[in-house]
């Protein structure tokens, strides 16, 4: 039997349906501004556009949002999966820091051998992966945050092959000097928003990659 491949009919009704979630979850963005961590780390200039509340537009890039939510969705199964071991202490934990305007969540908290571990779940593509040897810079600055919140000094960051589901795990400890600059970051986001000045562009121009999954790029440039 031959098959032909078939015109989208499914995958047009599930684009229209990923654009119509995004539209809803946008409607519930919460109206208390604050700092998330994972933002943080990738652009102080979108974190300052966030607390000014700039009017932002949404990403209508049903293939990008789907990514996004698969993320997502690890942090689910490895949730489940620290769960039955034996070791989760706590997931989705919530951060607080009101002097730093600092919020977010932390995917779990385990516990092995009597020491607690802040971990960190990501999913990466292949090409990456084979090439991993630390953790990546941002990923690594994240859950130094998370540390320096909890008190908690050591960390795993667990990445998963987004196409094969092998993982490779990384033993981080807390470093002062990386919490002190990711905090100066902070106080010089701060101060943009007292001034009303944006701090600088992280992106040199609007073909970079880290720009499609942006909602203030109209702003920004």
């Amino acid at each position: 039997m031959i098959f032909k491949r078939q015109r989208r009919i499914l995958g047009t009704l599930v684009d229209q349906a990923v654009l119509r979630l995004a539209e809803k979850s946008k409607s519930k963005r919460s109206s208390t501004k604050s700092i998330h961590p994972s933002t943080l780390v990738i652009c102080p200039r979108r974190v300052y556009y966030y607390l000014m509340e700039e009017p932002f537009e949404l990403v209508k890039d049903p293939r990008g949002l789907r990514i996004l939510e698969n993320g997502t969705k690890v942090h689910e199964r490895f949730q489940t999966y620290f769960q039955e071991a034996g070791i989760l202490l706590a997931s989705e934990s919530s951060i607080k820091n009101e002097d730093l305007w600092l919020s977010g969540k932390i995917d779990a908290i385990v516990t092995m051998e009597n020491t607690k571990y802040v971990v960190e779940l990501k999913s990466i593509q292949s090409g990456k992966f084979k090439c991993l040897t630390s953790p990546l810079k941002a990923h690594m600055e994240q859950i130094q945050l998370y540390m320096h919140c909890t008190g908690i000094h050591k960390g795993i960051v667990i990445y998963e092959n987004k196409d094969t589901q092998e993982t490779c795990e990384f033993e981080v400890n807390y470093d002062p000097e990386i919490a002190n600059s990711l905090i100066n970051r902070i106080l010089t986001i701060q101060d943009a928003v007292k001034t009303k000045q944006p701090p600088a562009r992280v992106c040199k121009n609007i073909e970079e990659g880290k720009w499609k999954f942006c909602e203030y790029c109209p702003s920004c440039f």
